[in-house]
């Protein structure tokens, strides 16, 4: 008490204290950046939807799930029932996970339309939790490019999906909302790993030419790299802005929202590369 008595009446602490603190501005403008990365992140998302629904949807149609053995040997093994089931709930799924998302994560959904935000959400996460299984089901049975670190890293996002998913249903359950919500922005990071991957390895074939990746086995230092930071990087800067927008001081949230600011343009850039050079040209 004594010690706030004593900077209380000293204005160099309280000069500190103003000079140290965020202004409103600086706080609405973090805000903002968050909102337009999602913005920018939602629009890549349905893009790389359309591209599903018409590229493998098409060859569904064309050629049932044999067709999808045209974009990989091991996508339909004939005979091996589980495994093409689960090739089918995977991408299937996949659009259901990918679209819900989004709607989930609108705070206009949340607050106009309640009982759609918690039916949506229960088919969300039972979404993301099933194409998990049918990924991890995929990749140890019938193997992927890129070998044993390519199929850890993958079967990693899935124990975190499923993980995650687990703890939003808890704390939606226990009422515990404010927790609820940081829990399903983290399960939004690590379900739309599967696009980081692409936009990002788009990215760096324009950038770089595909430096660090060896393309007749997909090996090297660049997919060894991206199959972990595909949903540790976007983990990391989610809990940093998380804790900025809360804690932060006025120089923490000039970084925060500089790097906010880097994410959307290297998203767009990503989304951009990866439509132009990979989606578009598969559904023309």
């Amino acid at each position: 008490m004594l010690l706030d008595a004593v900077q209380n009446r000293n204005p160099a602490h309280r000069d500190v204290a103003v000079v140290g603190a965020p202004t409103l501005w600086q706080k609405k403008l973090l805000s903002f950046t968050g909102r337009a990365w999602f913005a920018v992140a939602f629009l890549g998302q349905w893009i790389f939807v359309a591209y599903v629904v018409l590229h493998y949807g098409g060859m569904l149609l064309e050629n049932g799930l044999a067709g999808w053995s045209v974009e990989s040997k091991n996508a339909y093994v004939a005979g091996d029932w589980l495994g093409n089931l689960s090739m089918l709930a995977h991408i299937v799924l996949a659009v259901v996970v990918l679209v819900g998302g989004s709607l989930q994560l609108m705070p206009v959904v949340r607050s106009r339309w309640p009982k759609f935000h918690r039916i949506n959400g229960r088919v969300y996460i039972l979404g993301a939790v099933i194409t998990s299984i049918a990924g991890l089901i995929l990749v140890w049975g019938r193997g992927t490019v890129g070998g044993d670190v390519m199929r850890w890293g993958i079967s990693l996002n899935a124990l975190l999906i499923i993980a995650f998913a687990g703890l939003a249903i808890y704390c939606a359950m226990q009422r515990r909302f404010a927790e609820h919500q940081r829990w399903a922005l983290r399960l939004f990071m690590v379900v739309s790993a599967v696009w980081f991957f692409r936009i990002t390895f788009m990215l760096w074939m324009i950038l770089t030419g595909g430096a660090g990746i060896n393309f007749d086995d997909f090996t090297g230092p660049f997919p060894y790299t991206l199959v972990f930071a595909q949903y540790f990087v976007p983990l990391l800067i989610l809990e940093l802005f998380q804790w900025v927008k809360v804690k932060g001081s006025a120089v923490a949230m000039h970084a925060m929202t500089g790097l906010v600011m880097l994410c959307i343009v290297l998203t767009t850039a990503g989304v951009g590369a990866a439509t132009v050079a990979m989606w578009l040209p598969k559904v023309m």
